[in-house]
């Protein structure tokens, strides 16, 4: 006996542990048992014939077992029984799952030994599927939500109800075509997700071709809001006031999305952000640390409150300004005076005028410079020469550069004549230029002082000063101090290129020093000689030289 079958089940034979099984087969699959030796489990019935002739007829049963999802269909059955019409046996076409047929076995007469004489039958049970592949998503986003993901992929894992191996589970991605992405339960990685409302879907395919009906999610894949940084100070900076721009990866989206922003200076809690910009002004110096982050709202159908904030963006910069305001003369007199001893001077501030204020001297004033606003009126000039001199200062204590303005009053007397005036310059020099610069700040003159410092007299001295000047720097031809007072002493520094010292102590010999002696190179634009002129009780005189790319270096002086 033959047996086959199409499908996915099981034919027993009554009377036996032998059957024919299939252990996963789709629709259309034929399994081949093979023949299955029938001796010892059939019924069966001999019959004489006489004379010592008798043969011997067989009855087999069979069973078709379908498991779950599956029904029997039919029976196909051949046999080459000379009694068969068409050769088609007992069962051939039957529906019903139970077969039983009688096959000729054994014949035996009295002139020999018996003789098996097995039919040959075959018997091919047909089962069908009855029923849907199942399928389900065990990883997927929430249907309706949002997910937040930097990597723009996502790993779906889903479970399938046909054997392993059996079958397949295709995909969908956004309504596409569907592809086999796993044979049986599995995972399936969608990368390149781009910001916006996706769909998935899943369907298992059984190995009958039944289909699935499919699971699918619906969701909005997003990746977190950042900031990027368009404009900022510098990592080191002198600028009290800071300003920056931003944008984030989710501006200027047209999809009804929106983002705005949050920030704070130097750790204090974040707060609304103007999407233009944010600026920041007197600051002090020192570190500062600018933080900010961007809110998106993407604008959900089924929440339209829902904002999410995305990590936060910190720049850190360093703060030191040390320069002080530029004065910039408006109008004051230049030149000769010669009808009136009044002067007017005005001037302004590089710097707001909230952040600056200015101090003033006027020649050889014995309480050295004072605070002062635009504009100065003065009255009441001697004829001779006049120094005036300004300098600024900023909020954070920097003194900017001073300005000196040098004029001569020449009044005519009575007779005609210019007469000899009560003024006197600071320190001669006929060399000096009629407005000058100092280019490095100046420090307070009462600095460092005591109360009885203050309020006594300075230190008296004259400086002599000349220098020979080329484009190679200025080289000090004559540095010479006079006039000072008794037990007094001489200290001189020397800062720049050029300098072959630091600093020294310098004799002072007969109420005079001669310093040009300590030079004996050029000294560089930028350079600065400062001597300063000390003796217990008074006010300390320092003269503060500086050499200028063109011209002769400027000299101020302090008392204090």
């Amino acid at each position: 006996m033959h047996l086959e079958l199409y499908g996915y089940g099981t034919i027993a034979i009554a009377g036996s542990t032998d059957n024919c099984h299939s252990a996963a087969a789709g629709q259309n699959d034929l399994i081949d048992c093979g023949y299955m030796n029938t001796a010892g489990y059939e019924s069966c019935t001999t019959t004489d014939l006489g004379g010592g002739s008798t043969f011997k007829d067989c009855t087999v049963s069979l069973q078709a077992q379908p498991p779950g999802g599956w029904a029997f269909d039919h029976w196909e059955h051949t046999t080459d029984d000379p009694g068969a019409t068409g050769g088609k046996g007992a069962c051939d076409g039957s529906t019903d799952a139970n077969c039983t047929f009688t096959s000729h076995t054994q014949d035996c007469d009295s002139a020999g030994p018996c003789v098996d004489t097995y039919l040959n039958d075959t018997l091919i049970a047909h089962f069908v599927d009855v029923a849907n592949p199942v399928v389900g998503l065990t990883q997927a986003p929430p249907h309706e939500s949002i997910l937040w993901s930097d990597t723009q992929s996502y790993t779906f894992q889903f479970t399938s109800g046909e054997p392993e191996g059996v079958g397949s589970v295709r995909c969908q991605t956004d309504g596409g075509s569907y592809f086999v992405c796993a044979m049986g339960t599995g995972s399936y990685t969608w990368n390149t997700i781009s910001d916006g409302w996706h769909d998935f879907c899943v369907q298992a395919v059984d190995a009958s071709g039944r289909v699935s009906s499919p699971d699918c999610r619906h969701w909005d894949q997003q990746t977190n809001p950042t900031v990027e940084l368009v404009t900022k100070p510098d990592s080191h900076t002198g600028n009290p006031d800071a300003s920056f721009t931003y944008t984030s990866n989710k501006a200027g989206r047209n999809d009804g999305t929106t983002v705005s922003y949050v920030c704070a200076l130097d750790g204090t809690p974040l707060a609304v952000c103007p999407d233009a910009g944010k600026a920041y002004s007197l600051l002090g110096n020192g570190p500062h640390t600018f933080s900010i982050a961007a809110v998106f709202n993407p604008n959900l159908y089924y929440d339209l409150n829902y904002t999410h904030q995305g990590p936060t963006t910190e720049y850190s910069w360093f703060q030191q300004d040390q320069t002080g305001p530029e004065i910039m003369i408006v109008s004051s007199p230049t030149g000769t005076t010669t009808t009136t001893g009044n002067a007017s001077i005005s001037w302004t501030g590089s710097e707001p005028t909230e952040q600056q204020t200015f101090r003033c001297k006027l020649d050889d004033a014995p309480d050295d410079f004072q605070p002062c606003t635009s504009p100065v009126n003065l009255s009441g000039l001697a004829n001779g020469t006049h120094h005036f001199q300004i300098d600024g200062r900023d909020f954070l204590g920097n003194y900017g550069p001073v300005k000196q303005l040098v004029w001569t009053v020449a009044i005519p007397t009575s007779s005609g004549s210019v007469g000899s005036g009560e003024g006197s310059t600071t320190e001669p020099s006929a060399s000096t230029p009629t407005e000058s610069v100092s280019d490095r700040p100046a420090t307070s003159p009462v600095s460092g002082s005591t109360g009885a410092e203050l309020g006594s007299a300075a230190v008296a001295a004259k400086l002599a000063r000349a220098f020979k000047v080329s484009k190679l720097g200025a080289l000090v031809t004559k540095l010479k101090l006079s006039a000072l007072s008794p037990g007094a002493g001489v200290t001189i520094a020397c800062n720049g290129k050029g300098c072959a010292f630091k600093s020294k102590k310098a004799s002072a010999e007969a109420g005079g020093a001669n310093l040009a002696k300590l030079f004996k190179k050029r000294l560089k634009p930028g350079s600065v000689i400062t001597i300063k002129v000390t003796k217990t009780g008074m006010r300390t005189t320092t003269f503060q030289l500086t050499v200028q790319k063109k011209g002769q270096p400027i000299c101020l002086i302090r008392r204090g």
